[in-house]
């Protein structure tokens, strides 16, 4: 497992473009960067051949660290102590917060500044993440272990419809039976899908080779009148490489999706057909929901407690540092 998970993260390494940020800022990381001379070493004893010799497309070398480093300015920590193990969080920007979920079922809407607004514990079970729809202003949360998803609404906090995710897509098995399950989840807009666009979510698994690592596309009813739960067959399931898939974003700007690993401390992107485009070391503890603001902060919950904000620097241009 130890080296296929190293090839993937070499190899999507080569894939990666030109570094955009201004400069390398790694002061705040909590946990070590993965080394990449070791990745090298590891790279070389995977295929036999000499270090030196490996290189991104295996013809240029790698010589900029910039291509892998994720280049931030930090901005601060929030709810430390107001809500335990935030597993996902979300901005809304018609209301301009956040609305953050937790594993014992709460939720919560807190202000930029990270002022708790409102909390309510919603319902025993493992929420792992939460997205939003805003052109129809409703929340929608994943509960791991069932693999459902959750209607909320964002004012009541009521549930108002369950969506029971099938395990299974023809032959093909998504979510085993006895696996981890669901933890991140996203909405991807799109105007020309009869329901406004899809949810993609992760099936999170710690072993390549026991269970998928996926991202599953899965498009919800929403415009369909529901009395009873409805059972939702998924769409895809595209694999990344890597394990522990622990937060998915939906990028409108880029149009593309950011994908966190929380065992491998990585963050990689995605184009809206599942092409991988770049990936990165990426900073904080047990990173397990990440959402952008209208002004382009990054926020990342930690299960492991709290709510980091920063600057991505590698996300944007000098001339939009704020």
């Amino acid at each position: 497992m130890l080296k296929r998970w190293w090839l993937a993260s070499i190899w999507e390494i080569g894939l990666s473009r030109p570094f955009r940020g201004d400069g390398l800022s790694t002061r705040h990381l909590k946990t070590p960067l993965p080394c990449y001379s070791l990745q090298i070493v590891l790279m070389a004893f995977c295929f036999g051949v000499p270090p030196t010799s490996l290189s991104a497309d295996f013809g240029e070398p790698i010589n900029e660290p910039s291509q892998v480093v994720f280049d931030y300015r930090w901005e601060g920590e929030m709810l430390e102590s107001d809500f335990e193990e935030p597993s996902g969080l979300v901005f809304d920007p018609r209301r301009e917060c956040l609305f953050v979920v937790g594993d014992e079922g709460d939720i919560a809407q807190i202000g930029l500044d990270g002022e708790v607004a409102r909390k309510r514990h919603v319902a025993d079970a493992d929420f792992e993440g939460i997205t939003i729809v805003p052109d129809q202003d409703r929340l929608y949360i994943a509960v791991e272990g069932d693999e459902v998803i959750l209607e909320i609404h964002p004012k009541s906090f009521e549930i108002l419809r369950r969506f029971h995710l099938e395990r299974e897509r023809g032959d093909e098995t998504l979510f085993p039976a006895d696996g981890d399950g669901i933890e991140g989840i996203t909405f991807v807009p799109d105007a020309e899908h009869p329901e406004g666009g899809v949810f993609l979510v992760t099936n999170q698994s710690f072993s390549l080779e026991d269970e998928p690592s996926l991202v599953v596309e899965v498009a919800l009813p929403l415009s369909k009148a529901q009395n009873s739960p409805a059972s939702v067959t998924p769409v895809r399931g595209t694999s990344p490489g890597v394990i522990d898939l622990s937060a998915l974003h939906y990028h409108a700007g880029s149009e593309s999706f950011f994908i966190v690993s929380d065992a491998t401390n990585t963050l990689m992107e995605m184009d809206r057909q599942h092409e991988m485009q770049r990936i990165w070391t990426f900073p904080g503890n047990d990173q397990e929901g990440i959402t952008f603001d209208a002004s382009g902060y990054l926020y990342i919950a930690q299960d492991s407690g709290g709510i980091v904000k920063i600057w991505p620097r590698t996300l944007h241009s000098k001339e939009q540092e704020n």
